[in-house]
């Protein structure tokens, strides 16, 4: 039996694929943090120096799609720790 090799289109294939994957989870990542933003809008999620930057302040849409992607997880994090911390409960459980 004979290994078949991949061609140029094959990787082409694959690649554009991937690209879409990874579209699709930034725009995920992204409507995730607009959302967290829009419930929670008195979070803090960064700080500069002595200035707190709260949720409020980075709820729009073209400004959360035009911030770096780690940074945007980050501020997931944030928001959802705070509510952990804050409000006793986690955005992905339910307790009963």
């Amino acid at each position: 039996m004979a290994n078949k090799r991949k061609t140029g289109n094959d990787y082409l294939t694959e690649y554009n694929e991937l690209q879409n994957k990874v579209d699709v989870l930034k725009s995920k990542i992204s409507n995730r943090l607009h959302d967290l933003c829009t419930k929670f809008p008195d979070v803090p999620v960064a700080s500069m120096g002595d200035v707190v930057i709260k949720a409020k302040t980075i709820n729009s849409t073209l400004y959360i799609t035009s911030i770096n992607i780690n940074d945007q997880i980050k501020y997931i994090q944030a928001i959802e720790e705070y509510n952990l911390k804050e409000q006793g409960f986690i955005q992905t459980t339910m307790w009963f």
